[in-house]
């Protein structure tokens, strides 16, 4: 009996061997080719850019230009870029890099890691360096473009010859701009933010700080902002002045020693010979050095001063505000004209943050932030940092920043003859009025914020603040105002969350910062505390600090104490 012979075996297949590595090839080489074409169109677009400034009439050039980042990135590398405008401006550096990412060709960083080099066309250059020099440039399709630049540990040094810059140092600048939505219309916004800045004479922030810190906020917003085109940046001013552009300024601020220049409101435009016009309502204080520093350095004419020193002179004591200059339907004479300074001859980059109450408001500034706030401020171990300090306080009591009115339950009715709030957003104030509190307790509840508060001088006995520091727009000019309106050997009670002591965790609150500051509501997590009071003229009397435990350290380091004037 013979037997059929039996099926030979199959030969398995490779495939699911191999198959996987020959896609993998396919793809690198599909994602080589992209990476290619997209280098290929970055360098053209980079010399298209450079080809139409050098046709406006910019002086555009560098040294070497070098491409990479292969395979996930698109890096640029200038050596010794360097541009200059008709009139004289300029900027150069030894090196400048760029980085964007395949997902987001569109959306880059760039960085000066040596520093880099501003020219003024009569003052001369100014070399910059620091910690942080970098810059990051968005949605280039859009005019404007967003820009952000952001500074930390800076130094000015102006080059032998050169004229001497106003500011010598600045502990941290930042500078946006932003287009806003087309919801609320042909518009961008502006916001200029320079901390811990150090005065060099001449100029006028030489004559107000002496040694003294110096902090400026600029917030502004342009009108018809699409108008802002042309082949120069005089031509563009000139297209966008035609077409009927305003600068509107709700808010800005400038401390510098002991004097507090604030504008409350004001329009700005530019007249056909590129001068800025306009009126901006000022608040002063220490006014009178104030108005010899703004006549000595051309801001304002002599008549004009003579005029505002006189409304100072009528109004003295009677004033509902510390402000000793402003303007509006009462005091008509109040106004400033501004000359315009050499210095604007330049277009300010910046761009403000709208805040709640802004038409550009955010859903999740209005809905889910003031949630979120409300969780993270009322935890437990927030609350015992509270009731660290606020019991201490005594007498007539002004507090800043009061919010959903945390501190309320805290405060001792036996010692405190009565507490006022400040707050600049009427839905908190609304929240403060009907916090727990002590029946006997006086309370009255203002709008306004803690850089122009709405009180004469001296007339509380205790200041208190408490996670208050981290997220108001200019902390020098908060807590000069906290001193103005103490009465002589008043009392600042502070407990604020800032700067870790350990470099460690402070590398990783700088790394952090701009997003954090995106969720959070403006907080700060590099704000130093104690220095920043030492530095408004208090005297600390007492100081502790912690990390809070069970938290976070980037945003656990808090420090508390007292401090008088």
């Amino acid at each position: 009996m013979s037997l059929p012979d039996p099926t030979p075996p199959r030969k398995l297949s490779r495939w699911p061997l191999y198959g996987p590595f020959a896609l993998l090839f396919i793809f690198m080489i599909g994602w080589s080719a992209v990476w290619i074409w997209a280098r290929g169109e970055a360098v053209r677009r980079i010399d298209a850019g450079a080809q139409g400034l050098r046709k406006a009439g910019y002086e555009l050039s560098w040294r070497e230009r070098v491409v990479g980042g292969y395979p996930f990135r698109l890096n640029v590398t200038l050596t010794e870029p360097r541009l200059r405008d008709r009139s004289g401006w300029g900027l150069e550096a030894p090196t400048l890099e760029g980085q964007a990412f395949m997902h987001a060709p569109t959306s880059w960083i760039i960085a000066a890691p040596q520093g880099l080099t501003f020219v003024r066309p009569v003052g001369g250059p100014v070399r910059v360096q620091g910690r942080l020099v970098r810059a990051s440039l968005t949605h280039l399709t859009s005019a404007p473009p967003s820009f952000s630049f952001e500074g930390a540990g800076l130094t000015f040094q102006p080059a032998a010859g050169a004229n001497l810059f106003g500011l010598s140092a600045a502990e941290r600048v930042e500078i946006h701009l932003r287009r806003a939505p087309a919801a609320v219309g042909d518009e961008a916004g502006v916001w200029v933010s320079v901390e811990g800045g150090k005065a060099q004479l001449p100029g006028l922030l030489g004559r107000l700080a002496a040694d003294k810190p110096v902090a400026l906020q600029w917030d502004m917003r342009l009108s018809k902002i699409s108008a802002l085109r042309g082949s120069s940046w005089a031509e563009a001013v000139r297209a966008w002045s035609d077409a009927g552009g305003v600068a509107r300024v709700p808010r800005a601020g400038l401390t510098a020693g002991d004097a507090l220049i604030g504008v409350t409101g004001g329009e700005l435009g530019v007249d056909t010979d590129g001068r800025v016009k306009g009126r901006l309502d000022l608040t002063l204080r220490q006014a009178p050095r104030a108005f010899d520093a703004l006549e000595a350095a051309g801001l304002a004419a002599q008549p004009q001063i003579g005029a505002a020193a006189a409304v100072v002179a009528g109004q003295g004591r009677r004033r509902p505000r510390p402000a000793l200059l402003r303007g509006g339907p009462h005091h008509p004479g109040s106004h400033l004209p501004l000359a315009r300074p050499e210095g604007l001859r330049t277009p300010l980059a910046g761009a403000a943050r709208l805040r709640q109450g802004d038409a550009m408001a955010s859903l999740y500034d209005r809905f889910i932030l003031p949630r979120l706030l409300k969780c993270a401020c009322s935890a437990p171990p927030i609350m015992k940092q509270r009731a660290k300090v606020v019991p201490q306080a005594e007498g007539r009591v002004l507090e800043l920043g009061i919010g959903m009115g945390l501190n309320l339950s805290f405060y001792d009715a036996e010692k405190v003859t009565s507490v006022t709030g400040v707050d600049p957003a009427a839905e908190l104030r609304a929240i403060a009025l009907a916090a727990p509190r002590d029946p006997r307790l006086a309370l009255t509840v203002e709008d306004g914020t803690a850089e122009a508060l709405p009180f004469e001088d001296g007339g509380f006995d205790c200041v208190v603040c408490t996670f208050t520091l981290c997220s108001v727009h200019t902390p020098a000019l908060a807590l000069a105002e906290a001193r103005r309106v103490l009465k002589p050997g008043g009392r600042f009670l502070f407990c604020e969350h800032g700067l870790a002591p350990d470099p460690g965790v402070a590398k990783w609150q700088r790394r952090i910062e701009p997003g954090w500051k995106a969720i959070a509501g403006g907080c700060h997590l590099t704000r130093p505390v104690t220095t920043s009071i030492e530095a408004a003229g208090f005297k600390v009397a007492w100081r502790d600090s912690m990390y809070i435990p069970n938290s976070p350290r980037i945003a656990g380091w808090v420090e508390w104490g007292e401090a008088v004037t």
